[in-house]
C-alpha cells in the first residue's frame, strides 16, 4: 500500500541533503527528494518490465521497465534499489550485484522533482518464481531489448517512457553492455 506520509530523503536542487520530508508535501510542493530505479537485465537481452497497479499515483496502469521507489530516510540509494527488488519482487541482491549506471536529474510536470539512482541489475530468472508486490504491479513479463527501443521511439503512451527523458540513452548503454558482456 502507498504510504503517502512515509518519510523521504529531502535534498537541494544539488542533491545535498536537508531534512525528511512526508511524501505528500514531497510531492505537491516540489520538494526535491531521492529515488532508487533498478533496470532488471537477462542474458537473453531483456529486460523485466511491470505493468504498474491502478492505485498508483503517479503512470497508474502503465508498463514501465525498471523496479524502484522513493529513498526513504537514513537509507543509501544502493540500499534503497536493494530494498525495493526485495519489496517488490522478492529478489534478493547484494550492494555489488548493482551497478550504478547514473544519477538523473529529473522533473516531473506535477511538480515531483528527483534525483534517481540508476542502477543495472543481472538475473536470469524466471518470472513465475516472482513474489511481486500485488500493490505496486498488477503483472512482470520479459520484453526483448529492441522491442524496448522501438516501443520507446514510438513514444507507445501505455509504457511511462514518455516521463524519463534518459531512457533512449540508457538503452544504448544497455544495448553496449549486453554487447560487451
Amino acid at each position: 500500500m502507498i504510504n503517502k506520509n512515509e518519510l523521504l530523503f529531502a535534498v537541494d536542487e544539488n542533491n545535498q541533503p536537508i531534512e525528511p520530508v512526508e511524501r505528500h508535501r514531497a510531492h505537491s510542493e516540489g520538494v526535491w527528494h531521492r529515488n532508487a530505479h533498478v533496470w532488471v537485465l537477462n542474458s537473453k537481452n531483456e529486460v523485466l518490465c511491470n505493468k504498474r497497479s491502478v492505485s498508483k499515483d503517479h503512470n497508474p496502469g502503465l508498463w514501465e521497465a525498471f523496479f524502484g521507489g522513493h529513498i526513504l530516510v537514513g537509507i543509501s540509494p544502493v540500499q534503497g534499489a536493494i530494498m525495493e527488488l526485495h519489496e517488490e519482487l522478492g529478489l534478493r541482491a547484494e550492494e555489488p550485484d548493482l551497478k550504478l549506471w547514473k544519477v538523473v536529474k529529473h522533473y516531473y510536470e506535477d511538480k515531483n522533482k528527483e534525483f534517481i539512482y540508476v542502477y543495472i541489475f543481472f538475473w536470469d530468472g524466471d518470472v513465475d518464481s516472482l513474489s511481486f508486490e500485488k500493490e505496486e504491479m498488477d503483472e512482470v513479463k520479459w520484453v526483448a531489448l529492441e522491442l524496448l527501443k522501438k516501443l520507446d521511439a514510438s513514444k507507445d503512451e501505455s509504457w511511462t517512457f514518455k516521463s524519463f527523458i534518459h531512457v533512449s540513452e540508457l538503452l544504448e548503454f544497455i544495448t553496449n553492455l549486453k554487447i560487451n558482456a
